[in-house]
């Protein structure tokens, strides 16, 4: 039997779709403001997309100059040069910000679907260039080759497994997540803050103390060949992208009957200038 991913009842998905997933979907919308709302534009557009395509040109303007120095006929050099991929890449994060700012008091529900789909769309075309950024830095031409052959297979393998467990959500017999998800769902607003902690402090370490920085550049170096293969393992996070884009199309397609479910009123599950 051929199953659709998008035509399953509300029967179902029922199960699928926990309390704290919504609980997180609607807050991701409704606090789309502010200064979350700038630091995510400078995170994403700002420091990710043209810094990360700033420091591609400067490796690339730089091999002959580097350590040891690197391949100059690095089949990457010319990969994605062009502004014009930055330019690419900074759209769809841009459209994610008109169109969640659009629905963040029309129809959150709606506007997540949206958000997570551009977000999909961005994360593919960064993880693409962040590769062309680490195959620089491989001095052997028979690793690159390995690398790009992996990064094809694993990207390729969790989009298959992100739709095939989208299927098994639907028409099969687990539908809960599992317990580890579901707890990090529940924390992660929690966790975030620990984690930039740790990162502030060990950013201030290098600052005051030049032996830690020092560390690291060695560290990083002897690394560079093997640095792809971060890459590499990044590509399973589509799985996960996948699945919250379709759990997210359910909660949009039987909105009114997960709201009564979950016993939000409309204002809170919509928005104030909802007019469905």
């Amino acid at each position: 039997m051929k199953y659709k991913i998008l035509d399953g009842t509300f029967e179902q998905v029922e199960p699928s779709i926990s309390d704290s997933f919504v609980e997180n979907s609607l807050d991701t919308m409704k606090t789309f403001r502010g200064f979350k709302l700038l630091g995510f534009i400078f995170f994403f557009i700002a420091c990710i997309t043209y810094l990360l395509y700033g420091g591609s040109v400067y490796i690339v303007n730089h091999m002959e100059e580097s350590v040891g120095g690197l391949d100059l006929n690095n089949e990457f050099i010319s990969f994605m040069s062009s502004i014009w991929y930055a330019h690419l890449t900074a759209f769809p994060i841009t459209m994610l910000v008109i169109f969640t700012m659009y629905y963040r008091n029309r129809n959150r529900v709606k506007g997540h679907v949206i958000y997570y789909l551009l977000m999909t769309i961005y994360t593919l075309l960064v993880s693409l260039l962040l590769f062309k950024v680490m195959q620089l830095l491989v001095s052997y031409f028979i690793l690159r080759i390995i690398y790009t052959t992996l990064f094809i297979l694993t990207l390729s393998y969790s989009i298959w497994l992100g739709y095939q467990n989208a299927i098994h959500m639907i028409y099969g017999k687990k539908k809960r997540r599992s317990k580890v998800v579901e707890w990090f769902s529940r924390n992660f607003k929690s966790i975030l803050p620990i984690l930039l902690v740790i990162g502030g402090a060990y950013f201030i370490l290098k600052v005051i103390f030049e032996p830690a920085a020092d560390l690291e550049t060695r560290v990083i170096g002897s690394m560079a060949d093997f640095m792809p293969l971060f890459m590499v393992g990044t590509n399973f996070a589509f799985i996960y992208y996948i699945g919250v884009i379709v759990r997210s199309y359910y909660v949009h397609k039987y909105s009114e009957r997960f709201r009564v479910k979950f016993q939000y009123d409309k204002e809170d599950w919509y928005g104030r200038k909802y007019k469905g």
